[in-house]
């Protein structure tokens, strides 16, 4: 009975390893059909490469018989059977000319996506700077990192109830000045989102997002997730009930200068105002509630000159003060870091705020 068992198992694994190996074999067969290229897998056709010049496309459903599911390859993949893809340099890995797959640098104008296709790779069409339209597949299950990298005609974009993840840098270097985030997204990261976007918008029954003033936060607005980086004004009160500032929340914002802190608010993580004009934040009386004030908070604010801080706040290492950190992370060397000039933290004697002042000499003023 076990030599049985055993033989069985034998024949199993030989079996998957034997589909494996030709669905491998399968993938790695390059086809060219009209202005496609085209690989296999499963039987259905992932197209690599638009090669035409048409400023119009309409993908096609099907390619040579086989059902498109897929437009895009990773890079790794695509110097496997062309040279001319394989832009690596030794120091800054792959450069821009590697984004060549899917559309990629292509002048396409506008694109018809077939609703057969369910993923879009990767800077599937990084760099198309004459792109103005696209009608995305009704079945699309993501929005891929850099999908729409340096699209600079691309103005918007209507994201299918189908997608349930957008993934960073997705519309950076677009046109597009707002963004609607279908009702079955359960996960976001727009690290880093254009630069002209002025606002969010949530479809209704969405479950883990909203939106208030073009501000995205989760469902029930206790974690604020990102402020548009060029949406009008230049202060901003933070909504009572937000809990915590996310990372890279607001970074990069254009316009604010002027922060007012809820009573609410427990925590801002790293990087989380990296990279903006804010020049002065302060937090509303909220008694013995503790704020946490993670590393390199306040990242590359230069003109951030002066925060007042709670009493009951903990500051991580390099929180506040500094302009640029030289070794991220928890090694980082803080006392050759670059601090803000004329820094002054302004808190309550015998506080965190005082020692943190102390021990890396920024200016403390007392408050009453």
């Amino acid at each position: 009975m076990k030599k049985c068992i055993a033989i069985i198992l034998s024949v199993t694994i030989l079996g998957i390893f034997s589909a494996c190996v030709s669905a491998k074999s399968e993938q790695n067969k390059i086809y060219k059909s009209g202005d496609y290229t085209y690989t296999l897998v499963g039987g259905k056709a992932q197209i690599i490469r638009y090669t035409g010049n048409a400023k119009n496309v309409t993908v096609p459903e099907t390619i040579d018989g086989h059902t498109v599911f897929k437009i895009g390859s990773d890079i790794c993949f695509i110097t496997g059977f062309d040279d001319s893809f394989d832009d690596f340099d030794e120091e800054d890995g792959y450069t821009e000319d590697s984004q060549k797959s899917g559309f990629a640098k292509t002048k396409v104008e506008s694109v018809s996506i077939p609703d057969t296709v369910t993923e879009l790779a990767s800077s599937c069409f990084y760099g198309c700077k004459h792109l103005k339209k696209i009608k995305l597949s009704d079945n699309l299950r993501y929005i891929s990192s850099s999908l729409f990298y340096n699209c600079k005609s691309l103005k918007s974009v209507k994201i299918p109830d189908s997608v349930t993840e957008i993934c960073s840098y997705a519309f950076a270097g677009t046109a597009l000045k707002s963004l609607r985030i279908p009702k079955n997204v359960r996960i976001i990261n727009l690290h880093s989102d254009n630069a002209g976007l002025k606002k969010y918008t949530v479809a209704k029954g969405n479950k883990n997002f909203s939106a208030k003033n073009g501000v995205l936060y989760n469902k029930k607005k206790t974690r604020l997730i990102i402020y548009p980086r060029s949406k009008p004004g230049k202060s901003f009160t933070i909504p009572k009930g937000v809990r915590q500032i996310g990372i890279y929340s607001f970074a990069s914002v254009k316009k604010l200068e002027r922060l007012i802190l809820p009573k609410t608010l427990e925590r801002i993580k790293t990087h989380a105002f990296m990279d903006c004009k804010l020049k002065e934040v302060k937090c509303k009386p909220r008694g013995s509630k503790r704020l946490v004030l993670e590393e390199q908070a306040f990242e590359y604010c230069n003109k951030f000159k002066s925060i007042k801080l709670p009493k009951n706040t903990v500051l991580s290492k390099g929180s506040v003060g500094y302009y640029e950190v030289p070794d991220y992370g928890y090694g980082a060397d803080y006392s050759s870091a670059n601090k803000i000039s004329g820094f002054t933290i302004k808190g309550y004697k015998n506080s965190n705020a005082e020692k943190y002042a102390k021990k890396y000499g920024f200016k403390f003023v007392p408050i009453s």
